[in-house]
């Protein structure tokens, strides 16, 4: 991906680091990442567990702790409460796989070669299992989504990595990632643990659980389960009416998702793990519901696929809401300095908080990616490539193939309608800049070129699966 001549990059260092890029130019452009990970440090904290939690395709605003007229999580909104709460994290990109490789390495997606393929992670490029293995911390992880394969480098650091709970679109997964987790807890560990623990349900298809049936007077032709691949089909069709009931049946999934959330939560409390845990729950992207003409994700970087969830509870650290945009790039560098481990220099993400001082620390620019089309639309698939860049209030989404840019003031218009790229602004151009330069950090930071496609590491029905769920 070449940058766009439209967008030129910042000549001068000094205005990179002004906006908060990156800590040094030298580590930015060094050839090779550091394999050691969160290494030694000399004020290292109490080891503590960390858990872990993803729950894929849940957009911020379908939460009511996220200001959500359903009352979708109370399980979740109960946590928040005493957790702090980032109430604009972005994601990484607006798919599984590059989201959570991104999350889970601090590394942005297009730096690991992931662009439109279904790639593994970068040999390479140290995990955070990796990092708190090499901790001496137990590792256990599960999941719920092929794209989070072992055979993608997802299993990468992990002493187990239970991939049984693999369903596909038609599946219910929370049930039995629950009980695993619930098993793991029980253990008696003698090292601090690790567990990661992904959650599938919101994903579509979306399917009606009759205890949180939000819309029971529709009357319309759209069914629970109904198949995404017909869903695309006929979406143009589809009345207000419909989508509605679709939002629903995407809600009665997040409430089904967070009943078993709350046995998590409660299972912890049980196990005497709860209070001193380090706890993160969040997603790896969102989803739209004909907002921008699609349903499903992958397609564009708006707030709807981007903007997701991020709560976690430190021990000892009071609860609050902070309102500055945040990357989940930032989780790893997070972790490394609560627990008084070095950070590494090769890290995207900075730490969320000065944790001596138990407050947010000074945001910068948050970046986001895509290029990747769904496979199944019904008209010719186009190649995508888009940039996005979130700074304070403000965001600038930039089509590297047309060319085109979309800036938007997302406290006055949240919802991206009122394109205010012809205003000639100081933060239009800064915005512009801070981009074009990111970009070229990308491209040069980016060694080996795109990833080769690696869908033939998957069995014949797996394949069949990821089909279905418009990824092949």
């Amino acid at each position: 991906m070449q940058n766009d001549q439209s967008l030129k990059p910042l000549k001068s260092r000094r205005r990179i680091l002004k906006y908060g890029l990156y800590s040094t130019l030298t580590a930015a452009l060094a050839p090779a990442l550091l394999l050691n990970g969160c290494g030694a440090s000399s004020k290292r904290r109490k080891k503590t567990n960390i858990i872990l939690v993803v729950i894929d395709t849940l957009r911020a605003d379908h939460l009511s702790c996220y200001g959500y007229q359903r009352n979708t999580t109370p399980n979740i909104d109960a946590f928040a409460g005493q957790s702090i709460v980032w109430k604009n994290a972005i994601s990484s990109a607006p798919w599984t796989l590059p989201s959570v490789a991104s999350m889970l390495t601090s590394q942005y997606p297009s730096a690991m070669g992931m662009y439109d393929k279904i790639t593994t992670i970068d040999a390479n490029v140290p995990t955070l299992p990796e990092m708190l293995k090499q901790n001496n911390y137990t590792t256990h992880g599960i999941v719920s989504h092929a794209l989070l394969s072992a055979r993608l480098g997802f299993g990468r650091g992990f002493d187990h990595y239970d991939e049984e709970s693999l369903f596909g679109h038609q599946g219910i997964s929370s049930p039995l990632v629950t009980n695993k987790a619930a098993s793991f807890l029980k253990q008696k560990h003698k090292n601090p643990f690790f567990l990661f623990l992904h959650y599938f349900d919101p994903h579509y298809d979306y399917l009606l659980h009759k205890k949180y049936n939000f819309y029971k007077s529709y009357k319309g032709t759209v069914k629970s389960g109904h198949p995404i691949l017909d869903l695309w089909k006929i979406r143009h069709n589809l009345s207000k009416d419909d989508i509605k009931y679709l939002a629903s049946l995407y809600d009665s999934e997040i409430a089904f998702t967070d009943e078993y959330i709350g046995v998590l939560l409660n299972e912890l409390k049980k196990q005497g793990l709860y209070d001193d845990s380090v706890i993160i729950i969040t997603s790896d992207h969102g989803e739209e519901f004909m907002e921008r003409g699609w349903i499903g994700h992958t397609t564009t970087l708006h707030q709807e696929l981007i903007r997701v969830p991020l709560i976690i509870k430190f021990p000892g650290h009071k609860a609050r809401i902070i309102d500055s945009p945040v990357g989940l790039v930032d989780i790893v560098p997070t972790l490394c300095q609560y627990l008084g481990l070095k950070v590494p220099d090769s890290l995207d993400g900075k730490a969320l908080l000065d944790f001596t001082l138990d407050k947010p620390k000074t945001r910068g620019p948050v970046f986001s990616e895509t290029f990747n089309p769904q496979v199944h639309q019904p008209e010719t698939v186009k190649p995508i490539a888009f940039r996005s860049i979130v700074l304070g209030d403000h965001k600038l989404i930039f089509d590297q193939i047309t060319k085109a840019k979309q800036i938007y003031n997302l406290s006055e218009d949240p919802h991206e309608r009122n394109n205010l790229s012809q205003q000639q602004s100081k933060e239009n151009a800064r915005l512009k800049a801070l981009l074009a330069s990111w970009i070229g950090y990308m491209n040069s930071k980016q060694v080996k070129g795109p990833a080769q496609d690696q869908t033939e590491l998957f069995t014949p029905e797996q394949r069949k699966k990821l089909k279905a769920l418009g990824y092949l």
